[in-house]
């Protein structure tokens, strides 16, 4: 496991191309007042360096990116990737959603702009992926010991998680040179969804 994939995920999958386009022909938009929901499978430059400005603003300085090529190759090793972006009306990320498949399980990563939590940016993320998917794997800090680069103590996002129906598994653990995590794990009800096709 890299020091990224300490965070949401465990090791990388068969090397894939990421091409960064300066069009996403496959992109869909939704906008929200000022607030646009943009889901591709291609970052562009633009999205790549603001994505790892708030990676390293939000995570440990333990796992930080001393340049976007090398998130860019991190990315570029995921398999079937997927993004949603979340812009203001200036271009601005605001949080980052994506997932991937793994040993044919749909696993996922997710940040969210400090400045901008409590706007339910994270549930409406976490929604659509819902929406898209019957399950939802990802692996999770679970220690409050890491520092972030404001000098912040990180906190985990496990009770966010619980409260959008994901099971926590803390007996599952990987506990890297870098980072302890711990996973997560949300699965479609079945019965709730047969019921509900059946006009139930």
């Amino acid at each position: 496991m890299t020091q990224e994939d300490a965070i949401w995920f465990s090791t990388s999958m068969p090397t894939m191309k990421l091409s960064l386009g300066k069009s996403m022909t496959d992109k869909k938009s939704k906008i929200k007042g000022q607030i646009k929901y943009l889901t591709t499978s291609k970052l562009s430059e633009s999205q790549l360096s603001q994505v790892c400005r708030l990676w390293n603003k939000e995570y440990p300085i333990d796992v930080h990116h001393k340049r976007k090529e090398d998130l860019e190759q991190y990315l570029s090793g995921l398999a079937k990737p997927n993004h949603t972006i979340i812009e203001d009306g200036d271009g601005k990320v605001k949080a980052w959603f994506f997932d991937f498949m793994r040993n044919k399980e749909r696993w996922f990563g997710m940040i969210v702009d400090s400045t901008h939590q409590g706007k339910g940016y994270g549930r409406e993320l976490i929604k659509r992926a819902k929406n898209n998917y019957s399950e939802l794997n990802g692996w999770i800090i679970n220690s409050k010991e890491y520092l972030k680069e404001n000098g912040g103590k990180y906190e985990p996002p496990t009770e966010f998680y619980r409260k959008m129906g994901f099971d926590i598994f803390p007996d599952q653990k990987f506990d890297s040179k870098v980072l302890k995590t711990i996973k997560i794990k949300w699965r479609k009800n079945m019965a709730t969804t047969m019921a509900t096709s059946n006009g139930g």
